[in-house]
């Protein structure tokens, strides 16, 4: 017997995203990660919440998307683009 897996049903490892996300507010993680998960993507997510931590993650890493928050202490998404575009170019950043 041999059993074909629905076409419906999400792939979950397609749906896996490897995340950065710069935010400074633990509540606000808390809620994206919520709203990602709820949406069906597994998430391999890197939090940080200061220019230094973010720009050693990028060096440290290659991710699928960076999620910013707008206003940092010290910080913004300004900056945050900034200090992407040079590191990684290629990966999607998107300002929350």
């Amino acid at each position: 017997m041999n059993i074909q897996p629905s076409k419906n049903k999400i792939n979950m490892e397609k749906n896996k995203l490897k995340i950065l996300l710069l935010e400074d507010s633990i509540h606000d993680m808390e809620l994206i990660c919520e709203l990602l998960k709820g949406a069906g993507y597994q998430l391999d997510l890197t939090h940080v919440d200061n220019a230094l931590a973010f720009t050693a993650a990028l060096h440290g890493s290659v991710y699928d998307i960076i999620l910013s928050d707008f206003a940092l202490q010290g910080y913004d998404a300004f900056g945050a683009l900034e200090t992407s575009k040079h590191i990684c170019p290629e990966t999607p950043f998107i300002c929350i």
